[in-house]
């Protein structure tokens, strides 16, 4: 046998059946929150765009249906703009700061906004303008939400129109402040998935050491007996009483030990019997050149 192959293989850090254990684990978990996330994401943002929508929309009808009420009252007459303003501008969607409401007449001249100078000026959303040509064609269409952009931000805004009057109520919020929720979500969800990353790292250090470790006592057993070292281990016998495949593995090499051991006790005591006879015939040996000699003489 050459030197090359009586060398002792060493494993590197890449090769270790530990390495390999928590590479897969963390792969697995990495792989599984990411599709996660790419699926949940987008179905959130839109479950979520959804509800905002739908929520802007039911408030501007809520709010249309109680102006109706108040001009009812008013004897059918628009409201002043001092009771416009307890009633519109008050308007704000919950949990998006920033929204607010504005009302428009059939005309599409301002009759109430939160910037006092807008009032009486004609409205310059293309989208709330569309609505009032539409209602100057004499069709009244249904509240509605729609996207649009207006000074380069997206604006959400939802509108319904008076029964009596053809007034416009719209409520206007900015799309990325009504769905920051999202980024709320995608952050706290980052933490979570670093929190999981570490908790599933320990864990998988420790399985893998548990599985890596006893594999390791047992190549060192091993090299003792590639050694001719077969004295009696403490380790071999401490995994021999465990359980699972590497209890089998110690079993099977103290009974391989113990065998070799016996053997090699049976060719001592056949050596030493070769020994006492070999000194024996050498006895004999001597005796008959010594008797050789006598005849000789």
């Amino acid at each position: 046998m050459n030197k090359q192959n009586s060398e002792k293989k060493k494993i590197g850090m890449l090769g270790r059946i530990q390495t390999k254990i928590i590479a897969f684990v963390l792969f697995a978990v990495a792989l599984s929150i990411v599709l996660c996330l790419w699926t949940g994401i987008p179905l959130f943002s839109e479950e979520l765009g959804n509800s905002v929508n739908s929520n802007m929309k039911s408030l501007a009808i809520a709010y249309c249906a109680e102006l109706e009420a108040e001009i009812s009252l008013n004897g059918g007459e628009m409201l002043d703009s001092d009771r416009l303003s307890e009633i519109v501008g008050g308007i704000e969607v919950e949990g998006i700061e920033g929204s607010y409401a504005y009302l428009v007449d059939s005309t599409g001249t301002m009759l109430m906004h939160p910037t006092a100078e807008k009032i009486g000026q004609p409205v310059e959303n293309e989208v709330v303008t569309e609505v009032v040509n539409q209602i100057k064609n004499g069709t009244v269409p249904e509240a509605k939400t729609v996207e649009f952009e207006f000074k380069g931000d997206t604006k959400l805004a939802s509108y319904s129109v008076l029964e009596g009057n053809h007034s416009v109520l719209v409520i206007s919020a900015d799309k990325d402040v009504a769905l920051n929720a999202i980024n709320v979500f995608v952050k706290n969800n980052m933490y979570c998935v670093v929190f999981i990353l570490i908790v599933v790292t320990v864990l998988a250090i420790l399985i893998s050491r548990s599985i890596a470790k006893p594999i390791e006592n047992l190549t060192k057993i091993i090299d003792k007996n590639a050694d001719f070292d077969f004295t009696e281990n403490s380790i071999s016998s401490r995994l021999s009483k465990g359980k699972g495949e590497t209890a089998v593995m110690s079993n099977s090499l103290e009974v391989m030990r113990v065998n070799i051991c016996d053997i090699v006790r049976q060719l001592s005591e056949v050596a030493e019997k070769l020994q006492v006879n070999a000194g024996g015939l050498n006895g004999i040996v001597e005796q008959l050149n010594s008797n050789s000699c006598d005849n000789s003489a």
